[in-house]
């Protein structure tokens, strides 16, 4: 980034000069002894121009911006058309405040004219031009935004500011990098309190989380929306090959006990509630508790496996397993379940029903808190009936879902509970 502006009181110098702060950005920056003269403003239009699709109240009342009141300087949005954006800046107290609502107004472009990867973030700058002093706090800045490259990664433009009808400055090739987002994730960025990023099943029976953050950018970006500072230094420390599946984990915990919570009498899905109000800690054993003001009294089971993460939370203790719908072989069924049990399979699909079965055993053994500790034929299935299980006693839900198996525990159920009782209603609230 070559950034061209006056000494300010040092001695005049022409020669560039490299400017580091180290890890974060470099640059070079070229001082005069004065401003040089300010060229016309633009006169490039912006075709098929039309008004932006949101004014500029709502750009931060709605969130489409996370800026805080001293960088919100965007006051007008329009017009826009597919080659820009125009829009009017009123200066701010704080350092960089001007310059940051102009990179505002670029960003929302990108976020109006894409339905996916919306998410864009400034990665560097090609030159900045100062041809005035900088607007004293309160004045008014016009912004022009012509975009010159919409990529699949980067997106590019130059940038004009003028103010009191003269040219302030001019940011030529500012580059943004477009993130990872989609329809489902674009909520949670803006309003993380008041939407789930897993999915919700059963009416609440479980959550499940697949096929997200597969860039270490974007599983950052998440970690910074879900985790606390705790759980983030928890994150960083167990390095980026198994970051992906613990992430999940936790995303899938969370969203379980905030729909939880959102389906109580007198809550209701217009309840703000943060991820980071609830944290998902481990007990000495290993097994994940819930933490925080909004964890009292639930208990929460979560597994992952590969790219998927399911969890589900309760009022006793729970447990829940997913596995991968695959071919097993005979060996597997042999180690894992009597003969008793693989004759219980009958005419099923042998490999889905073992995976059911084997599914029910984590999920009983983690309700248990011991785990199955190596014995998997110590938790016996005895009976099925549609896609329930009794396990050890246990009534366990199975369901194949996006191509795996979950299975849960009912809870209120033990030894001698029939297959058909706490059945309940799909949209009952755990117990």
């Amino acid at each position: 980034m070559l950034i061209n502006r006056p000494t300010e009181g040092l001695s005049a110098r022409t020669d560039p000069n490299g400017v580091e702060a180290a890890g974060f950005t470099e640059a070079t920056v070229v001082f005069a002894d004065a401003y040089p003269a300010a060229p016309a403003p633009s006169r490039e239009p912006l075709l098929d121009a039309r008004p932006a699709a949101i004014d500029a109240e709502t750009l931060y009342r709605d969130h489409w911006m996370f800026h805080g009141p001293s960088y919100q300087g965007v006051r007008v949005l329009d017009p826009v058309s597919p080659g820009g954006i125009r829009g009017e800046l009123v200066t701010g107290s704080a350092e960089g405040a001007l310059l940051d609502n102009a990179g505002q107004l670029f960003g929302y472009w990108i976020m109006e004219f894409t339905d996916r990867d919306r998410l864009a973030m400034p990665v560097k700058i090609e030159r900045v031009e100062f041809f005035e002093p900088h607007p004293s706090v309160g004045g008014h800045v016009a912004c022009a935004v012509h975009v010159r490259e919409l990529g699949q990664r980067e997106v590019r433009a130059d940038l004009e500011l003028v103010h009191a009808g003269r040219v302030f400055a001019r940011l030529i090739g500012w580059t943004d990098w477009r993130f990872e987002t989609d329809a489902r994730l674009w909520p949670i960025l803006r309003e993380p309190e008041r939407h789930p990023y897993a999915r919700v099943r059963e009416g609440g029976a479980y959550t499940i989380l697949s096929g997200v953050g597969r860039s270490p950018a974007s599983r950052d970006y998440l970690s910074r929306r879900f985790l606390r500072d705790a759980e983030r230094a928890d994150y960083v420390k167990i390095g980026e090959r198994t970051q992906r599946a613990w992430l999940l984990g936790r995303i899938a915990a969370k969203d379980a006990a905030r729909d939880y919570w959102w389906r109580r009498e007198g809550e209701g899905a217009g309840t703000p509630i943060f991820p980071t109000e609830i944290a998902v800690t481990n007990t000495a054993s290993g097994a994940p508790e819930l933490f925080g003001p909004r964890a009292g009294g639930l208990h929460v089971s979560l597994a992952h496996k590969d790219d998927v993460a399911v969890a589900r939370v309760a009022r006793a203790p729970t447990g829940i397993d997913v596995e991968p719908l695959l071919a097993r072989t005979d060996t597997f069924g042999e180690t894992a379940f009597t003969d008793s049990e693989r004759a219980l399979v009958g005419e099923r699909p042998r490999d889905e029903w073992w995976t059911r079965m084997w599914c029910a055993k984590e999920a009983v053994a983690k309700a248990a808190g011991t785990g199955l500790e190596g014995a998997p034929r110590k938790f016996v299935v005895d009976a099925i009936d549609g896609e329930r299980v009794r396990c050890a006693g246990r009534i366990v839900e199975t369901r194949v879902d996006e191509g795996y198996v979950v299975a849960w525990v009912v809870e209120g159920t033990g030894p001698g509970a029939g297959l058909l009782v706490d059945r309940g209603s799909p949209a009952e609230v755990p117990s």
